[in-house]
């Protein structure tokens, strides 16, 4: 943790106002977003852009004693945004798994399962699959040929 002397802090919102205060905060965060923008395009200045994070880490303190906003306030928010982000980030990097690949993770009791219940019908006249679906509970019908087979295969499990 970054030592803020808060007493500091409290003389300089005493001396200048909340208001003008509140107003040099959101200024020193549009100079970190220019130090950062600058970075961006590949005129990083490190020395800068640590002073303009020093001066909005200052200014985070500023704003808790101005507005009355506590740590455990903020804590809890950092929680809940870091928590999303992980979820985010989980369901980002999920691939949909295919019906083969449904498949081939099936232990053996829900494959034996799975391929009893599949059997040969006709419909219109021409050969389908009739399959059971472990996911759903209901059955698929796929056409008898090795290209809906295939597709099958291929296509998202539900």
């Amino acid at each position: 943790m970054i030592p803020i002397n808060s007493y500091v802090i409290k003389k300089s919102i005493e001396h200048y106002g909340k208001e003008v205060q509140s107003t040099v905060c959101m200024e020193e965060c549009a100079e970190l977003i220019q130090a950062i923008s600058k970075g961006k395009r590949g005129n990083l200045d490190k020395c800068n852009l640590a002073e303009e994070m020093a001066d909005v880490i200052i200014c985070i303190e500023m704003l808790k004693q101005i507005y009355n906003i506590t740590e455990d306030e903020i804590y809890s928010w950092v929680i809940t945004k870091q928590e999303r982000t992980i979820k985010r980030i989980k369901k980002d990097t999920q691939s949909t798994d295919t019906n083969a690949d449904r498949i081939r993770n099936m232990s053996d009791d829900e494959l034996a399962e799975w391929l009893t219940n599949m059997c040969d019908i006709e419909r219109h006249e021409k050969p389908y699959k009739s399959i059971y679906n472990l996911n759903t509970r209901n059955e698929e019908e796929i056409h008898d040929s090795y290209g809906d087979l295939l597709k099958w295969l291929q296509s998202e499990a539900e």
